[in-house]
């Protein structure tokens, strides 16, 4: 089964492989596709907003890595999960970027998330070629001067963090005017190496998860009585 759905938006439920195949045949083709790492809130945010709802179902991969989200199915597959835990999907991609000596692009809201995201890249593989930073704020969030700038440089993949909804829009917007492969757009809060992760978060995530797995089971109760 390639793809699931849950809380009403379609996902994609490729296997690893799978998912890695896909993404080897994007850097190779064009024109450019996107790639977008999904978590629970994400899917709780598009099941209140139509308009983002939308943006997610036109990214060309979707990879599912908050296991919360497979947990909270009725068949729940352990090896996916454990993939997620691990960041396999992530760590190969990263090593096919490296040894495809691959140009990157990082993209962000603001300067501090911008040097967050190339920290968090660096710290887990200190071999990227990272060849471009921009920053919307210092562009006065306009999509024309970030175009300008990524494409004065035609990275060959870009990789973004930001807030979700203005992330999964601007991939969307964008994709027919960026000169580049591929765009993978991560969760705002993502940690790479997990360990770095603060407590604090993995508390509050266990908690989210609790409560998310309550939402899906009442969503799916309610279109069974529909």
């Amino acid at each position: 089964m390639n793809q699931i759905n849950v809380l009403g938006i379609d996902l994609n439920n490729y296997s690893l492989k799978e998912s890695l195949v896909l993404t080897e045949k994007y850097l190779q083709e064009g024109p450019l596709r996107t790639i977008l790492y999904v978590d629970a809130k994400m899917l709780m945010l598009a099941g209140q907003d139509e308009t983002y709802k939308e943006c997610l179902s036109k990214c060309d991969l979707t990879i599912i890595n908050d296991e919360g989200i497979l947990q909270a199915l009725p068949k729940v597959n352990d090896s996916k999960i454990e993939d997620i835990k691990e960041s396999k999907y992530t760590r190969i991609m990263l090593k096919k970027l490296v040894y495809g000596h691959k140009r990157i692009g990082l993209l962000a809201d603001n300067i501090d998330n911008l040097n967050t995201l190339a920290d968090n890249l660096l710290n887990y593989r200190d071999d990227l070629n990272i060849v471009s930073k921009v920053s919307m704020d210092t562009l006065e969030d306009s999509t024309e001067r970030m175009l300008n700038q990524v494409n004065d440089v035609i990275p060959d993949v870009i990789i973004s963090q930001m807030e979700p909804t203005r992330q999964a829009s601007l991939m969307e917007e964008s994709r027919n005017m960026m000169n580049c492969k591929l765009w993978i757009g991560l969760p705002e809060k993502m940690v790479l190496l997990k360990e770095k992760e603060p407590l604090r978060t993995k508390i509050w995530s266990k908690l989210f998860h609790r409560f998310f797995r309550k939402e899906v089971r009442r969503y799916e109760t309610q279109k069974k009585e529909e």
